[in-house]
């Protein structure tokens, strides 16, 4: 069999937020790499946010920041950042126009007090059925404190990689994205029940599609032995750069339209079953 590379997104498909990573994940990522395949996790958290317990499992490679930071073997491969000026811009204006919003940079996360207890006031969310994206944001205390430290940001000379906004009016991402224009792309997470929207605004053209990309082309891989597993809106761009996708059985429709197989949630075994079935484990 070829060397296949196989790319995992974390929250809500590598990690439940209840369950943490499951001992059938874990069994899952030790038989690929004892098979010879090449693992990756994909995510959109940066780097400094990737819980322990995922990084324990001796992934081959990192997509993080939504694919403005590519590794290899510890071997940085790609690393951007949204440039100060481009910054600026975008943080005055979320700023006039009030919006809740943090920055997610290589060192720090930078949190407005708006923000900060918007997040911590909403925990009770997590008891609702929610995206993922949404319950990485209200529960993860692991990588990230919750705390209004935006008046520490030093927009010269900190780098950020990503900036994330909460709002409860569709209209009001819908004002961003027209703002931000051509130099970003906005990916917008929705609760099922469409009360709450959680969007992340990240450099155009950088996203974990491009990164997997960039990664087979280093590794002198064909895409066609590639795989990915994910659940949410980020996850489109990846399914879209791989030869096989597959949406978690908690996946947005969207995902499950766009991917060849959907395989069981990600806390049923998810992964485990469909490693199996695809005869890689």
């Amino acid at each position: 069999m070829d060397k296949k590379i196989i790319f995992f997104d974390i929250d809500g498909t590598l990690s439940d937020p209840v369950y943490g990573v499951l001992d059938s994940t874990i069994e899952s990522i030790q038989k690929l790499k004892e098979n010879k395949h090449l693992v990756f996790i994909s995510t959109g958290r940066t780097k400094n946010t990737i819980q322990d317990d995922v990084l324990s499992l001796g992934f081959d490679g990192i997509i993080a920041g939504g694919g403005c930071h590519i590794e290899y073997n510890d071997e940085i491969i790609l690393e951007n950042y949204i440039p100060a000026k481009l910054l600026k811009g975008v943080v005055r204006f979320l700023n006039e126009n009030n919006i809740y919003y943090s920055l997610e940079g290589r060192d720090s996360v930078f949190m407005t007090e708006e923000m900060t207890k918007y997040l911590l006031n909403n925990v009770n969310l997590l008891k609702k059925k929610q995206n993922s994206e949404m319950k990485k944001l209200i529960s993860n205390r692991e990588k990230i404190t919750y705390e209004s430290n935006i008046n520490d940001l030093d927009i010269d000379s900190d780098l950020i990689s990503k900036i994330c906004f909460v709002s409860e009016d569709s209209s009001q991402v819908d004002f961003i994205r027209e703002f931000v224009g051509n130099d970003f792309q906005v990916i917008a997470h929705e609760a099922p029940d469409k009360s709450v929207y959680n969007a992340e605004v990240v450099l155009r053209g950088y996203n974990k599609g491009f990164a997997a990309r960039k990664i087979c082309e280093y590794l002198n891989i064909s895409t066609k032995n590639t795989i990915a597993f994910g659940d949410s809106m980020n996850d489109l761009d990846l399914l879209d750069a791989v030869n096989y996708g597959v949406a978690m059985g908690n996946s947005i429709d969207a995902l499950k339209e766009k991917a060849k197989s959907v395989c069981e949630c990600a806390d049923d075994d998810g992964i485990y079953k469909e490693l199996l079935r695809i005869k890689l484990i």
